[in-house]
């Protein structure tokens, strides 16, 4: 982002396992990302198929 220019955020602490953080410090540095852009990358495209699917779910069910 350039300089000068925030955004609106808040600050989210997460404990997870250390082979998964290796695994995000490694595919961060390889992609040439930083760790908040890959995890705000991971939760967009988590909820969007989480929402996908639930979508899915409703026409399965006959709902529409």
């Amino acid at each position: 982002m350039p300089s000068g220019k925030t955004k609106e955020s808040v600050s989210v602490n997460a404990r997870i396992g250390r082979d998964l953080f290796v695994l995000l410090e490694r595919t961060c540095a390889e992609m040439g990302q930083s760790k908040t852009v890959a995890v705000e990358r991971a939760i967009v495209a988590y909820c969007t198929e989480m929402n996908r699917q639930s979508g899915d779910d409703d026409k399965k069910d006959g709902d529409q």
